[in-house]
C-alpha cells in the first residue's frame, strides 16, 4: 500500500491495510523532505506532524560526501568510513534538539562540518573517517530526538501508535536503523532487523501491537 508520498512522488511501502490505523510514518530520502506524518483516517488520509526546514537526511549525507571528496550516493560512503572513525573527535551540533515541534533542520550541522574540515585542511584519510563518524553520530542523535518529539505529538493527538514506518534510502543506514529500533523499542515496538538497500527506496516498520515485523524494499522508476 502506498501510504505517503515524498516531494518526488516516490511511494513508501507500508504495512498491510488491516494494520495501518494509527501509524507514524518517517520519510526521508536524498531527494525528499523529512516528514513525520500520521494517518488518523487510514490509507490516504494523513496529517503532517513535522517537516524539514531545509535539507533531507539523505541530501545531507550526499553533500557531506561531496565535501569530503567521496563518491555518490554519499550515504553508503559516509557510513563505510564512519565505521572506522572516531565519532567523539568533532563536536558537531544537534540542530533543534529539545524543540517541542517535531521539525527537522540540518543546515547548521553541514556548515559546522565544513568549517571543521576547513580548519584542519588538508584532511587525511583518518580525518575524513573521523569527520564521517562525527557527522553520522550527530545525524542519528538528531533523528532520535526529533522522532521522540514526534511520537509524543502523535500520542497526544491520536493515542498510542500501532506502528512506526521509516522509508527512504537513509532507512538502509545501519546506524539509523539501530537508533530507530531503539526509539521504537522504548515505545513498545518490536526491534527492527538489519538490512536495506541504499540504491533503492527502503522502508521498514516496527509493529507496536504484535510480535511481527515486516521489512520491504521497492525501487523507484
Amino acid at each position: 500500500a502506498s501510504a505517503l508520498h515524498s516531494s518526488t512522488a516516490s511511494p513508501i511501502t507500508t504495512p498491510p491495510p488491516d494494520r495501518m490505523t494509527g501509524n507514524l510514518a518517517l520519510a526521508s530520502s536524498s531527494a525528499a523532505a523529512f516528514r513525520l506524518a500520521a494517518p488518523p483516517g487510514g490509507v490516504g488520509d494523513y496529517v503532517l506532524l513535522g517537516n524539514t526546514m531545509d535539507d533531507a537526511i539523505g541530501e545531507a549525507f550526499d553533500k557531506t560526501a561531496k565535501l569530503l571528496g567521496l563518491g555518490y550516493p554519499g550515504g553508503p560512503q559516509v557510513e563505510r568510513l564512519a565505521a572506522h572513525g572516531d565519532a567523539s573527535r568533532f563536536a558537531l551540533p544537534r540542530p533543534l534538539h529539545g524543540r517541542k515541534e517535531p521539525d527537522f533542520s540540518l543546515s547548521g550541522l553541514k556548515t559546522a562540518l565544513r568549517l571543521e574540515a576547513e580548519r584542519i585542511a588538508p584532511v587525511s584519510e583518518r580525518d575524513i573517517a573521523d569527520l564521517c563518524a562525527s557527522f553520522q553520530l550527530a545525524i542519528v542523535e538528531t533523528i532520535r530526538d526529533r522522532l521522540q518529539v514526534g511520537l509524543r505529538a502523535f500520542t497526544r493527538r491520536y493515542g498510542r501508535p500501532t506502528a512506526l514506518v521509516a522509508a527512504g534510502g537513509v532507512a538502509a543506514n545501519q546506524a539509523v536503523r539501530r537508533i530507530l529500533g531503539g526509539v521504537a523499542g522504548l515505545a513498545g515496538g518490536d526491534p527492527a532487523p538489519d538490512g536495506g538497500d541504499e540504491a533503492g527506496t527502503s522502508s521498514i516498520f516496527w509493529n507496536f501491537s504484535a510480535s511481527s515485523i515486516t521489512t520491504s524494499r521497492s525501487r523507484t522508476a
